[in-house]
C-alpha cells in the first residue's frame, strides 16, 4: 500500500518526537551516573567506602613523617594558610551568589 506524502509526514513526525523523547531519557540517565560516579570519586569516596583502609594509611603516613622528623611547623603554616584563603574565598562566593539568586 503506498503511504501519501502527509501520511510518510506524519509517521516521520511521530519517529523524531519518539527519538527526542529517548534521547532525553538516556541525557538524563547518564547525567545522573556521572553525578554518583563523581559523588563515588576521590578521597571522600573512598574514606565513605572503606573507612579502615583510610584510617590505616593516615596511621601510616602518620608514622613515615614522625620517623622522618618532618618540621611540621614550617610546612603547617603554608598549609593551612592556603586552607583559610580558599574556604574565605568560598564563602564570598556563596554570599554573592545568594545575593543575586
Amino acid at each position: 500500500m503506498i503511504m501519501s506524502m502527509t501520511e510518510q509526514t506524519h509517521s516521520l513526525e511521530a519517529e523524531l518526537e519518539q527519538s527526542k523523547w529517548d534521547l532525553h531519557e538516556n541525557l538524563s540517565e547518564i547525567a545522573s551516573k556521572l553525578r554518583h560516579s563523581r559523588v563515588g570519586a576521590g578521597p571522600a569516596g573512598m574514606v565513605r567506602e572503606q573507612p579502615l583502609v583510610a584510617l590505616g594509611f593516615a596511621l601510616l603516613c602518620g608514622l613515615l613523617l614522625g620517623y622522618w622528623d618532618v618540621p611540621f611547623k614550617d610546612i603547617g603554616k603554608p598549609v593551612a594558610r592556603t586552607m583559610l584563603a580558599t574556604a574565605a574565598k568560598q564563602m564570598a562566593v556563596r554570599a554573592i551568589k545568594g545575593q543575586t539568586r
